[in-house]
Formats: structure tokens, C-alpha cells, sequence
């Protein structure tokens, strides 16, 4: 019988959220991971648009606008840490909202915004079309190049800032591996080694909360070899999962500037860790210079 897990999203003091297993079964199948929810919404808000095809059609156009979008983004390799979709079963960790709106009398502007729960939005923007040359017998066209240019802009110009408002949701629960009061270097993520050894090699961010305090985030690389993690509670078996090295702690995001953790071991040991979010891929090759 296959079980599947749900996990809920917990506020903390800082800037991330964890995740807590829901038991369903009383047995002791493995627990399933499931990833944090990113809803995804489409809107066309365009009288130009409109006029052109009809208020019914562009409502068709907006769903099938966002059904296309949706099968891109869940086969982008880069966001597969995360779950997309236009409806979710719980409160999402972030949306993501794609528009098409009036620029002016003869033009459109296509748009996208990355809402987070906790962290930095982002939004972008750009024009589409001259509604002179759009062509108002073909709604189908319209669709086809809007589905073309939302995806070249997703791959293009917009790649870069959707990644950074990604990296601001948890793709995983982290625990110390080290005994209590000894320097957390080696942690266990959540994600199953069997699903993510591809990742064995890339950058990830630990964060640490620190009740009435502001969290600690630590700078760490992922190792080759795995670690059995045993979800919250007694009915999940332990399965191997992927382990993460700390390397120091972050001091700025914005200019990655970290202090390496020989220098600050002695605050180190009272620290908790919590969540893991991903911060760079690198491909798997490297491991045996790891520490």
C-alpha cells in the first residue's frame, strides 16, 4: 500500500517556514515528500483584447493561457523543488500571477509577479503587442503567441529574478546529525537521495531559528553520500536522504558574503537547525574535494 505524507507549513520567528508531518497510516510505510506549493494564476485585463475577441473567448484564452504555462514551469528541471499549481488542497508558500493588461491606447503589457508569504515580491513586466498588428479573426494566433512569449521571457530576461524569488521558499526540513552542544557541520535534509542525488553536489542556505531573535542562515554544500532521516513521529520509517556540509555563516545575500565556520564555532553550537533552502546548482563531479 503507498502512503503519501502531507506536511504543514509552520511560521517561526525568522524569515522561513518549516515543515511537520501529518501521520496518516498507522503502519510504518516511508514517508513521501511534498514539496511547497506555488499557486500559479492567469488574468487578462485588456478592454483592447476584449473588443478584438469577445469576453467569452478571452476568458478560454486566459485558461488555456495558464494551462500551457503551468506544463512548462512543472518541466522546468530547475523548479522542480516546488510544486506548481492552479489549485492547491493548503495555503500555498508564494503565487505566481501572470497578466496581460492595457499599455496605452494601442499596445498590451505582459507581466509576471512572485508573491512570497515572507520575503521579497517580485515583479516584471514588459510590452507585448501593438493591438495593429494583432489579428482579429484569429484568436488562436493570439493565444499561441502569448503562450510564446510569456515561456521566451520565462527563459530569457525573466529567468534569473523568478529563480531569486524562488530561493526564497523551503524545499526541505534540516537536522543536525552532530550530538547536542556539538557544531552542527553535518545536517539531513528531508529530500529523499534516491529523488535528489542530482542536487549531491549544488549550494544550499540552513536556516536557524533563534526565538525573540533574528535566524541564522548557514552557507553548505551538498555531500555524495546520504544519511537515513526519520520523519516527525513513529509511524514512517526512516528512508536515505540527502546531507548538506556547512561551510560558514551568511552575512549578506546580496553580496554572499560568508565567515567560515572554524570562526564562529562557539555560536554555532547552540544552534538549531530548521529548513533548507536551495541556493545554486552545481553539477554532481566535484564531490571528492568536498570537505
Amino acid at each position: 500500500m503507498i502512503t503519501v505524507s502531507r506536511h504543514r507549513l509552520l511560521r517561526t520567528t525568522g524569515p522561513a517556514a518549516c515543515f511537520a508531518v501529518l501521520l496518516l497510516a498507522a503502519s510504518r510505510p516511508t514517508a513521501a515528500l511534498e514539496r511547497f506549493g506555488i499557486r500559479v494564476l492567469c488574468a487578462i485585463n485588456s478592454g483592447q483584447l476584449t473588443d478584438l475577441y469577445g469576453e467569452r473567448r478571452v476568458a478560454e484564452i486566459t485558461t488555456k493561457l495558464c494551462q500551457a504555462l503551468l506544463a512548462r514551469l512543472v518541466k522546468h528541471r530547475e523548479f522542480q523543488l516546488w510544486s506548481f499549481g492552479t489549485a492547491v488542497r493548503k495555503p500555498p508558500a508564494a503565487s505566481l500571477t501572470f497578466t496581460v493588461s492595457d499599455h496605452g491606447s494601442e499596445a498590451t503589457k505582459i507581466r509576471l509577479e512572485f508573491a512570497p508569504n515572507e520575503g521579497e515580491p517580485v515583479h516584471l513586466s514588459d510590452t507585448w503587442i501593438n493591438i495593429g498588428d494583432a489579428h482579429p479573426g484569429d484568436s488562436d494566433l493570439a493565444l499561441s503567441q502569448l503562450e510564446q512569449e510569456f515561456e521566451s521571457h520565462i527563459e530569457g530576461p525573466w529567468k534569473s529574478r523568478l529563480e531569486e524569488g524562488l530561493k526564497q521558499i523551503p524545499v526541505a526540513e534540516a537536522r543536525s546529525l552532530e550530538a547536542p552542544g556539538i557544531v552542527p557541520v553535518r545536517i539531513v535534509s528531508s529530500l529523499p537521495f534516491k529523488s535528489y542525488q542530482h542536487l549531491r553536489s549544488s549550494h544550499f542556505k540552513v536556516i536557524c531559528p533563534r526565538p525573540g531573535y533574528q535566524s541564522v542562515t548557514l552557507a553548505s554544500t551538498g555531500r555524495p553520500q546520504p544519511a537515513p532521516y526519520q520523519p516527525t513521529g513513529t509511524n514512517h520509517s526512516s528512508y536515505e536522504a540527502l546531507v548538506v556540509v556547512v561551510v560558514g555563516r551568511v552575512e549578506d545575500d546580496r553580496d554572499h558574503t560568508v565567515t567560515p565556520i572554524w570562526k564562529i564555532s562557539t555560536q554555532l553550537r547552540s544552534l538549531t537547525p530548521r529548513i533548507l533552502l536551495f541556493d545554486r546548482f552545481d553539477p554532481p563531479g566535484w564531490e571528492a574535494y568536498l570537505p
